[in-house]
């Protein structure tokens, strides 16, 4: 139900250079009806679900008052106006990665929201980019390559 951040994020992940993950909750009314309604309905969905917005404090809840901070290893919801302010809410950093194990974790606690967006993005060269970097140093240094010199080789012979 929430087709525009879907489409960001299929955006983001068609643009990223590698591979993307994308996890949906697909609703099946057949076999599965309902079973992700606390994430969808209008009355539920604000308590239930924290967008994940990189260098953003992970605030949520029907009025943003709410928000994620670490104890320990672990999240705890902090109130925002009693006792914390929004300084104090964990700030999202999508190429940290062990932000990212530690929110992909928290749907087993079931207080704690559901994260949606980008958990985790690395930026790196592709296999792909690394080879073709590798074929064009290779030439540079050492010339572009006869196949036929390559093939017969140094100990080759002529049958009669």
């Amino acid at each position: 139900r929430e087709q525009k951040h879907m489409g960001q994020i299929f955006m983001e992940a068609s643009k990223h250079q590698g591979t993307s993950f994308v996890e949906i909750y697909q609703n099946c009314n057949i076999f599965n009806d309902g079973a992700f309604s606390e994430l969808t309905e209008k009355e539920t969905k604000a308590e239930t679900q924290l967008i994940l917005e990189d260098d953003k404090p992970m605030v949520f809840g029907t009025e943003n008052n709410k928000g994620l901070i670490l104890d320990g290893s672990n999240f705890k919801i902090v109130e925002i106006g009693n006792n914390y302010n929004l300084n104090d809410i964990l700030v999202h950093n999508k190429k940290d990665k062990n932000l990212a194990m530690l929110l992909s974790e928290i749907t087993y606690t079931p207080d704690l929201p559901v994260p949606i967006g980008i958990l985790y993005q690395e930026t790196k060269p592709t296999y792909e980019q690394m080879m073709t970097d590798q074929i064009k140093s290779t030439i540079s240094s050492k010339g572009k390559g006869d196949l036929n010199k390559i093939l017969l080789g140094s100990n080759s012979w002529t049958v009669d």
